[in-house]
């Protein structure tokens, strides 16, 4: 859904934090100066980082973070996407291992990214 708001209302926003997936948006314009980060587990299998049939409902099938990126660089967006290595799908699965391996969790993560200059 942040993908998408951004690409029709990016006037209202600087900055765009999707965890665990996102979704290409074809024709995605007028974005300059929106910062993008993605953060995404190495080990997630229901949103797989490179796309793909999901191991919770393999009717589904997820755009590539890679792929949802470049929708938002070719707008305007600056991107950036933090692996997670060994993290899965969950919240609080992403918040241990950002503490383990970086001594900071995902909310301090994702605030020095909102309101750095």
């Amino acid at each position: 859904m942040g993908y998408r708001f951004a690409c029709e209302h990016g006037d209202m926003i600087f900055a765009l934090v999707a965890i665990s997936g996102g979704i290409v948006e074809k024709n995605c314009v007028g974005i300059n100066g929106l910062r993008v980060l993605n953060i995404d587990g190495s080990n997630d299998v229901r949103y797989p980082i490179a796309g793909g049939r999901s191991a919770s409902d393999p009717r589904i099938v997820h755009d590539s973070v890679e792929s949802a990126g470049k929708s938002m660089t070719d707008g305007g967006a600056t991107f950036k996407l933090q692996v997670v290595q060994g993290a899965q799908h969950s919240l609080a699965d992403i918040d241990q291992k950002m503490m383990a391996s970086d001594g900071v969790g995902l909310k301090e993560y994702v605030l020095n990214f909102i309101f750095a200059r």
